[in-house]
């Protein structure tokens, strides 16, 4: 085994391989053959050194020296000198050595103001003539160009080396492509002096114009330098709010979940048992949910404290496992979320007629059970609502999916029909779970006690079951119905001509055109 060897490239230390070093040491003095000499070549050098020792940190970060097949392959990818032209960008790539992905960066060399238009042109190989269009339609229509403009200004950063200049505009990372890079930033920087000097000695004869043109120029800098750090102060505040809000909001689903998620008997285990058919399904579907709402918050707490405290390091590896976890969260729930809807497809319906007895004082009076009604009260851990489901301590499900109208007797008794619906994967698996529904009514002479909810037995899964009850009243009987029924009253062609007041806690009779108040 070689000896180790440590080497400083472009500011950074690596432990390197004494074999890879020798190849080393040969691309890089044949590099400086190349372009010592030339003008800018100090320039192009640096470059390189910096993009070799950013490629060379992928490998050292994982712990580990650079060896043969490390220089191998970063020669691969920055190629041999002497194989390029730099007056054309190299657009070829090896399969080791992929074209680099773009960037954002604001673009401080075709600049007008803070070089975001510029930078935007770049990353979308467009004239930034037409994104400075749009961000003055957006302030003029919109009137937030302004603010956007100046929150970009913030977060973007300035292409400021050769290595970003590159992947700005999505070219490869190499040596042909710095060397062009560079030899026309050298160019540019020329031709830009030599038309500063044809501007001052024109100054002389067009001062006004150009005193003018400068002013508005200054102005525009200065106010933006005034207003950046101001909005770069805001925009950290409310990064910190964020980093908070997303911290607190982590804790509390983790306990969420591991109290109220994996609590043996708690009512948000015991709602998901009577929604799933399996634990595990049950268990699934919480962890994913949760999961979809906690994987985006930990991104943001992670990129925001990253953006407060200044952190350099890369975290790629961090947020594309975050995307594949997210990913796969959603891919699960919509797998569970299709079986469960396969067995909401079907609906099934059942039909029991109740023949009542006739009261001994000629007057039906309609209640809801007390007795029921009330221990419900006190064994809900939701509280006792009208319009949201209840769970009892004693293993049922209790919910309020009923509707009570009243209609006329075909014939001159009373008589009850009570019509089940449930849902499931077939007509037939609905039907027996609305045949299940378990709704117990009595009797008392006069006196025509309805239970206020449906229970579900323990095993029993929740299927939007519900309960139409029909209360048929022959022409001439007297019947009262008491205040509590509004919540299920459903109105029908025998009843419509009534408001609440004439309805309810009064003495109706039934005629051939419907209720009618005894008065």
């Amino acid at each position: 085994m070689n000896k180790l060897i440590q080497v400083n490239i472009g500011g950074l230390v690596f432990q390197i391989d004494e074999g890879a070093y020798l190849k080393l040491d040969q691309y890089l003095s044949a590099i400086r053959r190349k372009y010592e000499q030339e003008e800018g070549g100090k320039e192009i050098l640096n470059d390189i050194e910096l993009r070799i020792a950013e490629l060379f940190s992928e490998t050292a970060n994982a712990g580990k020296a650079i060896m043969m097949s490390d220089v191998e392959h970063v020669i691969n990818i920055m190629g041999q000198p002497e194989a390029f032209d730099a007056s054309e960008p190299d657009t070829s790539y090896a399969s080791t050595g992929r074209r680099s992905s773009r960037r954002f960066f604001r673009d401080g060399e075709n600049r007008m103001l803070g070089g975001v238009c510029s930078g935007f042109g770049a990353y979308f190989d467009i004239d930034p003539l037409w994104i400075r269009l749009l961000f003055v339609a957006v302030f003029f229509f919109g009137g937030t160009g302004l603010l956007l403009y100046i929150v970009l200004w913030i977060i973007m950063p300035e292409a400021k080396t050769t290595t970003e200049r590159l992947e700005m505009r999505g070219e490869r990372v190499n040596i042909s492509n710095i060397e062009r890079t560079i030899k026309t930033s050298t160019q540019q920087f020329t031709e830009r002096a030599n038309a500063f000097g044809k501007e001052v000695s024109d100054t002389f004869r067009s001062e006004n114009v150009n005193k003018a043109k400068n002013s508005v120029g200054v102005a525009l800098e200065e106010t933006a330098g005034a207003i950046k750090p101001l909005f770069t102060f805001i925009f950290k505040i409310f990064v910190f709010f964020i980093v908070i809000t997303s911290l607190a909001a982590l804790v509390a689903i983790s306990i969420f979940y591991f109290v109220k998620g994996l609590t043996p008997g708690d009512e948000i285990r015991y709602v998901l048992s009577h929604l799933f058919e399996t634990a595990r399904d049950a268990n699934l579907a919480l962890l994913t949910g949760l999961s979809l709402a906690a994987i985006p918050l930990a991104v943001l707490l992670v990129r925001g404290i990253k953006y407060l405290l200044n952190i350099r390091v890369s975290f790629k590896v961090f947020d594309w496992t975050m995307l594949v976890l997210w990913i796969a969260c959603i891919v699960v729930i919509s797998f569970i979320g299709v079986q469960l809807g396969n067995d909401f497809s079907q609906e099934g319906r059942t039909s029991t007629n109740l023949e009542l007895g006739a009261p001994e004082a000629e007057l039906m009076v309609v209640r809801l059970d007390p007795f029921e009604d009330d221990y419900y009260s006190r064994h809900a851990y939701f509280g006792k609502d009208w319009n949201n489901p209840v769970i009892l301590n004693d293993d049922t499900i209790v919910f309020r999916d009923i509707d009570f109208s009243v209609v006329r007797s075909d014939d001159s008794l009373f008589h009850m029909t009570l019509l089940r619906s449930a849902r499931g994967s077939t007509r037939d698996k609905a039907k027996t779970r609305a045949e299940k529904l378990y709704y117990p009514v009595q009797q008392q002479d006069s006196i025509l006690l309805l239970p206020s909810s449906i229970r579900l037995g323990e095993d029993d899964l929740w299927r939007e079951q519900e309960i139409d009850v029909l209360l048929r009243v022959p022409d001439g009987k007297t019947i009262v119905l008491e205040r509590e029924l509004e919540h299920f009253f459903r109105y029908n062609d025998y009843t419509d001509r009534l408001n609440d007041d004439e309805l309810f806690n009064r003495r109706l009779v039934m005629t051939p055109s419907g209720l009618k108040p005894v008065y």
